[in-house]
């Protein structure tokens, strides 16, 4: 993506996460676990997408669920053009290799 032109952001709750020493990363946020701690972490997500203008949210693992289910407050911050992978989506991606 960063190739392509685009500023790339990544988030995670662990402080050393491997993306953050990507050459393709502009920026890297620490975040509250979002297994344990879901609504905080949603809402840090929030927050960040809307300090940052970001466009588009790309959720990987566990957070794909975690989003889906919580999508309303993640649209309550009024972000335009952000992605959010219906929970469907996520179960036919996670079994895709079957």
């Amino acid at each position: 993506m960063a190739a392509g032109g685009h500023r790339v952001t990544t988030v995670d709750s662990v402080a050393v996460a491997i993306s953050r020493f990507s050459n393709g990363v502009s920026d890297f946020h620490r975040v509250p676990p979002p297994k344990f701690e879901p609504l905080a972490y949603c809402r840090a997500l929030a927050r960040i997408v809307e300090e940052n203008d970001v466009d588009m949210v790309i959720p990987v693992h566990e957070e794909t669920d975690i989003i889906a289910m919580l999508a309303d407050l993640a649209d309550s911050t009024g972000r335009r053009n952000t992605m959010i992978m219906e929970v469907f989506a996520v179960a036919t991606a996670d079994w895709s290799w079957k």
